[in-house]
This record gives structure tokens, C-alpha cells and sequence, in this order.
């Protein structure tokens, strides 16, 4: 009996051991042990969504599923990720992990190819893959029906989102309200909130840099695999620390204490029946005019009143606390302005056959010389055409002369000269590249005729004004899809120049070179993104205008000249924006850095010749101190050739939305600074400095940090946008 129990003893073992061993395998061969979630200390975090679920699922085997899920943490990585969250299921419910307390079903494609010693979990496999490539797997906390589990509700989390968390040592993220353009996220028993901006990196990377959050939520998967700018744009702005716009701003604060800032004086005369009274004040206290209790809509004391003005002395009492402010307002009636002749400023009429010289950075060629707005062309310094005739208009203070083209058009004198000349006679061009602008080159010699153009589409037409060609037109690069040269019997002659599709024309510019008589035209060919994503905008140029400076302090703000004036703003913004530009990779030209004052025809010239890709001049707003200016605030662009009025409307829809100021549209004007063909070239006014609770912002590091980061993402997005 002993002889036979031993060997079914031995042979019951035996299959004990088998099936162990099985089931051994088996387990390895399923996940086990489970896989461990790494830990790392910032979560940067990419969120699987279900999209990418559902792409998962329909891989056609298990070494599908691996390599989708070894490319999805690459593309991650790439994007600036450590982390990727995800809450594990498909649009329809389904798992991509065996729940063991056997409440979820896992999807078809985890059990389909299920064999007796091969069971497979696309989840384990995710965490063993992203531990690997130190990446941190997260789960987002969702119901038993799948509905996102706010933050308040993380105590009700199902039995097997915990029993998963706990298997693999996974953290679990719930979201919670939006605040403005973030969205906060709680990471169960953690303080330190993960906030998430998909439609404003810059708002999530101002978060990180000033301390409100440390970690962040880049976006969906999905998203970002069609558009990366988010990631892009965040991991560009969150480098580095910002610097301090102190010193831009004049090294000015607002002050805090009882003070009329307008009128600037008391016991000052004026002639209107309404004024806009302002000052500053202490905030903690509150403040009365005449008795009558003044709203400030802002922490710092800042206010501004309309008040109606008597004929004769008006005395305005300020209470504001324990201070007490008398301050007295003159009003006189309007006198006449009299009749007489208005004097001559000197200039001369022209002679039979002189010529004219623009000695202006740009001069306009207009319809009615008497009106200025009336502009046909914009003439470069340089450019000279024959006068046919000349006469007289009225600047308003003096009576001047303007200059008759052939076209009709007139030329003022103040921006010209005349002088004895001839009809210009064009050589052949010279073609070069100059791969500081991205220019394509053609330089005529024999003259250097004013000239016209039309761009329409792909083709430039420029039409030579007391010239003609003297030579064929010789080969001209590839990016010059076709071209003819035609002289005219008017005296006038015609370029024509066709341009490719893959590489269309972005902005032309002419220079003159009286001294050798040549006329150059500068063709600038598109700019697209590096393709770097650690800077995407290198090779692109931009020229920014801090308007003002030096004795111009443009705007006064509601605070007065102590605070911040327009010129510190203008330049504070300024800074802002080349910083941020600049940590895309972009090349930026101020036009100035201090607290200098650059002509008029001196930044005109910067953008003729620096051939930018972009020109922007940053300014704040005002109105006259006649009505109530706490009504009006807002942004605002101005363009003056069509090619800026995208940039324009772009620019003033980033800043609204990164500031929640109004959207006061983009507008043609024809302000002297706009008036370049090169690029893109707009006038932004960013706030109303005499409104004083949008001065108040617009004063603050936060708002200027705003207005730049707008401007720089408005730049990347018009670039990306050229594809």
C-alpha cells in the first residue's frame, strides 16, 4: 500500500508543480507583478484622453498596442512631458486593464487575444513603458459611469479606480472649477494644485513664474498631436525668471496719497463747459468731492470725476480721510480766432522743368494737397519725379506750397526739395540675397525714380514715375516666377513681378542711393517656423516701437507725471514682448531701449532699412479731458497698408483675451509709422491712460507681462499660420 500512495504522492506533486509553474507564467506573462509608477517631483503632464483610448483599442494585436504606446510617450516626451494622465477607459466605457473587483469590462482588443498563458493589460504595459523612459503615469478620476470625479468628490471614488491606484502605486488627479483661462487640478492628498490652460500657454507659464502653481496640465494628447503650440509656446515662456520692469518703467510707482494730477495746476484756466477731474488718493480711506462720494474701481487709489464748469472761478473740496483738498478751476468763454492772412513759410514754387527730391523719411503723394489724409502713395526719402505744376494751401498757421506729379498727385514742400534734374534711365538689375531679412535684392542704376505700386495676389507692379528702361530685364531668381519691364508713353514705366505659390511675395521696400543713383528693391520672401521647438520664430526679425520717449511723454496717466507716463508704459510693454519673443527663438529690434526720443522719420527709416519681418509700434491710449473718460477703455490697432490689417485685428484679439480689456477692432490709419510695405506694420494701443482703472492696470507688472506675452504669440501664430 506504502509502495503505491508514494508514487501518486510524487505524481500529485508533480502536477502541483505544473500547474503552478503555469500559472507562474501565466502571471509574468499578464503583468505580474504588477508594474510600479515612477514618481517625479514637477508634474508636467499630457493628458491620455479618450480619443487616444479609443485609438488604443482598435490596435489589431498586442505588439500594436505596444509600439502605439512606446510612440505616445516619444511624442510626449517631445512635447515637454514627464507625466501622462489618463482615466483608463474608452468613449464607451470600456477598460484598457483587467479590474479585478470585476466591475468594469475591459475592452475587446485587451481579452481578444487572450490565450491560456498569455493575458494581456495595455495599462500595466503603459506603466512599465513610461517607468522605463522615467515618465509618471497619473489617473484621472472618473465615476462608474465614466463622468469626470470633481475634487470634492474624490471621497467617493469607485472601488476599482482605488484597488488600480494602490496596485500601481498611481496618483490621482481630479479637476476641478476653471478660473478664468486655468483650470485647477487636486491631486489626492497633495496641497500643491496642477493648473491647466489648453487656450492660453501664457497664462499657465505667468502661473508657474510667479509662484501660483509649479505643476501643469499641457493639454490633451490628441491636441496636441494636431496643434503643439501650446506646448511649444509654454515650454518656451516658462524658462528662465522674469525680468524686473522697473527700470523700463521710469523707475515710477503710483503714489497713494490726496493729489489733483489734472489739471495740473491750481487756480488753471480753461475754456470747455465739462472737465474730467483726477488724481490719486489713499485707498484704505474714502474719498468725496464736494460731499459727494467718488468711486474708484481700483486698489490703489487712482480716481477721475466729470464735472461741469461754471463761467468764472469752480472750487473742488476733496475729502479723503483726514486730508482735505481745495483745488479751483478757471473757466473762461472761447474767444475768436480772428481773420487775416496767414504768413508764408518760405517754400517756393516750382520752375518749368525742375524736379523734386523726398528729403522726409517718406513723403505722401496726395489727391488734395490740402488734405493729408488723402493719400494716393507713400514716396521714400530719395525719389525724385518732375513737377508740372505747384500752388499753394493752408497748413492751419502758415500757407505752404505742394508740388503736382504727372499723375496729378501733389507732394508738400515740407517733406521735399526741389531741384534741377532729369528723367531717370534705368540699367539692367543686379539681383542678390541678403539673408539677414530673407530679401531677394534687385538694384537698378541710372536713377532714382519716385515710383507706384499695385500688389494684387502673387504679382507687384511698380510703375517708375519721369523714368524708363534703358536696358532688357536680364535673368532673375527662381523665387521670381516671371517678369517684364514696359516703358510707357506717359514718361512712366512698368515692372511686373510674378511670384510663386510655394513662395509668395511677404513685402517689398525701396531704397534710393542718391550719391551712387541707384534704386533698390527689396523683395522679402516668407517666413515660416524654424522647426525647432526650443525656437520657433529664429530667423524672424521684429522692430518694436516704443512710442514717445525722452522730453515727449506722450499720454499723461490718471496718477499724473510722478506715476508711470505714456512713454515708461510703451517701453515697459516693449520689454516685455522682445523678452518673450525672444525666448521663441526670435531676432528683435528695438528702436529704442532708454529713455531717448527717436524722430519720427527716424523710426520710418529703421523699418525701411532693418527690412523687419514685423513692425510694431506700442503705445497706451487717451481722449481729451472733456468727457467722461471712465467709459472709455479698451485696446485698438492701427494699419495703413492691407497687408497689416491681420497682424492689426490679431494683435488687439491676443491682448483682450490675455488682459479681459475691450475690444476696440483694428482700424485703418494713416499714422506716419505704419506707413512701410516691407512687413506687416501696425500702430497698437494698449489701454487708455486717462481712465483710471485701466491706467491702474495697465501700470502693472502682471498686465505688461500680459500685453507682451500677447504680442510675441501673436508673431508665432501669424508665422505658423504662413505654414
Amino acid at each position: 500500500m506504502k509502495k503505491r500512495i508514494l508514487p501518486m504522492l510524487v505524481i500529485l506533486l508533480a502536477l502541483a508543480g505544473g500547474a503552478a509553474a503555469v500559472l507562474f507564467v501565466r502571471a509574468v506573462l499578464s503583468g505580474w507583478p504588477a508594474a510600479q509608477a515612477v514618481r517625479v517631483p514637477t508634474l508636467t503632464v499630457v493628458e491620455l484622453d479618450t480619443a487616444w483610448a479609443d485609438q488604443l483599442a482598435a490596435c489589431p494585436s498586442q505588439q500594436a498596442m505596444k509600439d502605439q504606446i512606446a510612440a505616445t510617450l516619444g511624442r510626449v516626451q517631445a512635447l515637454g512631458g514627464n507625466a501622462v494622465a489618463l482615466t483608463g477607459r474608452t468613449t464607451a466605457g470600456e477598460a484598457l486593464f483587467r479590474d479585478r473587483t470585476g466591475t468594469l469590462a475591459a475592452a475587446d482588443a485587451i481579452t481578444r487575444s487572450d490565450r491560456f498563458l498569455s493575458r494581456f493589460d495595455a495599462l500595466n504595459e503603459l506603466i512599465r513603458q513610461a517607468a522605463a523612459a522615467g515618465v509618471e503615469v497619473c489617473l484621472l478620476a472618473t465615476d462608474d459611469a465614466g463622468a469626470p470625479l470633481p475634487a470634492a468628490r474624490l471621497g467617493e471614488a469607485p472601488a476599482w479606480l482605488d484597488a488600480l491606484a494602490a496596485r500601481h502605486g498611481l496618483r490621482v488627479l481630479a479637476a476641478g472649477e476653471a478660473d478664468g483661462s486655468l483650470t485647477r487640478y487636486t491631486v489626492r492628498g497633495e496641497d500643491a494644485p496642477v493648473l491647466r490652460a489648453d487656450s492660453n500657454p501664457a497664462a499657465l507659464a505667468m502661473a508657474v513664474q510667479t509662484g501660483a502653481a509649479e505643476q501643469v496640465v499641457l493639454g490633451s494628447y490628441t491636441a496636441l498631436c494636431a496643434d503643439d503650440s501650446p506646448a511649444v509656446l509654454y515650454n518656451a515662456f516658462a524658462r528662465g525668471t522674469l525680468p524686473d520692469l522697473a527700470a523700463a518703467r521710469g523707475g515710477k510707482t503710483i503714489g497713494q496719497t490726496l493729489a489733483v494730477s489734472y489739471p495740473v495746476s491750481d487756480g488753471a484756466t480753461v475754456t470747455g463747459a465739462n472737465l474730467f477731474l483726477m488724481g490719486t488718493s489713499d485707498p484704505a480711506a474714502a474719498l468725496t468731492l464736494n460731499g459727494e462720494a467718488v468711486a474708484r474701481g481700483n486698489d490703489t487709489g487712482v480716481w477721475g470725476v466729470l464735472v461741469s464748469l461754471q463761467v468764472g472761478a469752480n472750487t473742488f473740496t476733496l475729502q479723503n480721510g483726514a486730508e482735505t483738498l481745495t483745488w479751483t478751476v478757471n473757466r473762461r468763454k472761447a474767444g475768436s480766432s480772428g481773420g487775416g492772412t496767414l504768413p508764408a513759410d518760405g517754400s517756393q514754387p516750382a520752375q518749368p522743368g525742375q524736379y523734386l527730391v523726398v528729403t522726409d523719411a517718406i513723403a505722401s503723394a496726395l489727391q488734395s494737397r490740402s488734405n493729408a489724409g488723402s493719400i494716393r502713395e507713400t514716396l521714400y526719402r530719395g525719389a525724385t519725379a518732375q513737377v508740372v505744376a505747384s500752388a499753394q494751401y493752408s497748413t492751419g498757421s502758415k500757407m505752404s506750397y505742394a508740388y503736382q506729379l504727372a499723375t496729378g498727385d501733389w507732394v508738400r514742400s515740407a517733406t521735399c526739395r526741389l531741384t534741377d534734374g532729369q528723367d531717370a534711365v534705368l540699367t539692367a538689375p543686379q539681383a542678390a540675397y541678403d539673408s539677414d531679412s530673407r530679401c531677394t535684392v534687385l538694384t537698378f542704376g541710372g536713377g532714382t525714380p519716385a515710383l507706384y505700386h499695385t500688389w494684387e495676389n502673387n504679382t507687384l507692379t511698380l510703375t517708375f514715375l519721369s523714368a524708363s528702361f534703358g536696358q532688357a530685364l536680364p535673368a532673375l531668381p527662381e523665387f521670381i516666377a516671371g517678369a517684364s519691364a514696359q516703358n510707357n508713353a506717359d514718361g512712366t514705366c512698368t515692372l511686373t513681378l510674378l511670384f510663386t505659390e510655394s513662395d509668395p511675395l511677404y513685402g517689398w521696400a525701396v531704397n534710393y542711393d542718391t550719391d551712387a543713383g541707384t534704386t533698390a528693391i527689396w523683395l522679402k520672401h516668407t517666413p515660416r517656423l524654424s522647426g525647432d521647438p526650443a525656437a520657433p520664430l529664429a530667423g524672424v526679425t521684429v522692430l518694436l516701437d516704443a512710442g514717445h520717449g525722452g522730453s515727449d511723454d506722450g499720454a499723461m496717466g490718471a496718477a499724473g507725471t510722478s506715476a508711470p507716463v505714456e512713454k515708461d508704459l510703451n517701453l515697459a510693454a516693449a520689454t516685455a514682448a522682445r523678452y518673450r519673443l525672444e525666448q521663441l527663438g526670435a531676432t528683435v529690434q528695438m528702436i529704442r531701449e532708454d529713455d531717448s526720443f527717436p524722430t519720427l522719420g527716424d523710426r520710418v527709416t529703421a523699418a525701411n532699412e532693418q527690412h523687419p519681418d514685423f513692425f510694431i509700434a506700442i503705445h497706451h491710449n487717451s481722449l481729451e479731458l472733456t468727457s467722461d473718460i471712465n467709459n472709455a477703455w479698451g485696446v485698438e490697432a492701427y494699419w495703413f497698408f492691407d497687408e497689416g490689417e491681420a497682424l492689426a485685428s490679431a494683435l488687439v484679439e491676443n491682448v483682450c483675451a490675455a488682459t479681459g480689456r475691450q475690444n476696440r477692432g483694428a482700424k485703418y490709419g494713416y499714422y506716419y509709422v505704419t506707413r512701410s510695405n516691407i512687413c506687416p506694420a501696425v500702430l497698437l494701443e494698449l489701454g487708455f491712460m486717462t481712465n483710471p482703472t485701466e491706467y491702474v492696470e495697465c501700470a502693472s507688472d502682471q498686465s505688461l507681462w500680459a500685453d507682451g506675452t500677447a504680442i510675441a504669440e501673436t508673431v508665432y501664430r501669424l508665422v505658423q499660420a504662413n505654414g
